[in-house]
């Protein structure tokens, strides 16, 4: 099993072009753990994936799914896919009530 032990950030603020790395930083876990701001955070992921819903809500372009995909194991990748409309069938206010109540259900 392999554990984390040290998290490196690296971060693009003050770039041309604001994608090019401009400071890389290393925490433990440990720090961080101790450190975290957890209502920031999930207040900030809230905002987030409320500007996401807005976004592939029903509006001009109709409704989307965004989809985010995980694989399992260690050094797995991340990807994102959106696809028009909602996936499984779903009414737009079923959906839509459901974001609400999870939005309602994170820690402020």
């Amino acid at each position: 099993d392999v554990g984390v032990v040290v998290v490196v950030v690296a971060t693009t603020e003050g770039s041309p072009d604001q994608e090019s790395v401009t400071n890389v930083q290393r925490f433990s876990v440990d720090d961080l753990a101790y450190s975290l701001d957890t209502a920031r955070i999930w207040t900030t992921l809230s905002a987030m994936l409320r500007h996401v819903v807005e976004k592939v809500s029903a509006g001009p372009e109709g409704t989307w799914t965004l989809r985010l995909l995980k694989s399992h194991g260690f050094g797995a990748s991340v990807r994102l896919e959106l696809q028009r409309g909602w996936q499984g069938g779903a009414e737009s206010a079923e959906i839509e009530a459901r974001l609400d109540a999870m939005f309602d259900g994170m820690p402020a």
